[in-house]
C-alpha cells in the first residue's frame, strides 16, 4: 500500500503589518522596519527606521515590501522569486502593482503582489494561488529563493 504523507507548512499572512527591507550603505546588509524618504531641496536620502528607532540610510533600490506572508516563520518580499522546478525557464520575482491573469479579459486588471511571469508564460500571476498552495501540499513543483539583490 502506498501512503503518500502530506506535510502543512505554517502560512500566515497579516495584511496590516506595512514593513520593509532594505541594504544599508553603511555595511551594505538587510535591515527592516519602515521607510522613511527625506527631500532637501535637490537632496534625497532613503532610510530604513527600525523598531528600536535607529534610522539608517539605505540603498533605495533595495527596497521590498513585505507582502504580508509567512511561510514556515520566512517572511515573503517583493523581489523574492519563484521557480518552476521542472522547467528552469520558469522564474519570476514577486512585484507589487497592476497585473492580468492569462485567463482574464482585456478589461480585468488586479491590484497586489503578483508573480511576473514572462508574458507569454500560461502560469497564474496571483501570489496568493502560489503562497496557499506552498502551504497545502506535499508535491508542488515550485520553489520559493528569497532575493539576494
Amino acid at each position: 500500500m502506498n501512503m503518500k504523507k502530506v506535510i502543512k507548512k505554517e502560512l500566515t499572512y497579516d495584511s496590516s503589518v506595512i514593513l520593509c527591507k532594505a541594504k544599508t550603505i553603511e555595511a551594505n546588509k538587510w535591515i527592516e522596519g519602515s521607510y522613511v524618504l527625506i527631500k532637501k531641496q535637490r537632496i534625497t536620502h532613503s532610510y530604513i527606521v527600525t523598531n528600536d528607532g535607529i534610522a539608517k540610510e539605505i540603498h533605495p533600490d533595495s527596497i521590498c515590501r513585505f507582502t504580508g506572508y509567512t511561510l514556515d516563520g520566512v517572511k515573503i518580499w517583493e523581489n523574492d522569486q519563484i521557480k518552476q522546478l521542472q522547467d528552469s525557464r520558469f522564474v519570476a520575482a514577486i512585484r507589487f502593482g497592476t497585473y492580468r491573469n492569462v485567463s482574464d479579459t482585456s478589461a480585468t486588471e488586479h491590484v497586489g503582489f503578483f508573480v511576473d511571469w514572462d508574458e507569454e508564460s500560461y502560469l497564474r500571476k496571483d501570489l496568493g494561488f502560489f503562497i496557499h498552495r506552498f502551504a497545502d501540499n506535499n508535491y508542488f513543483p515550485f520553489c520559493l529563493i528569497q532575493a539576494i539583490l
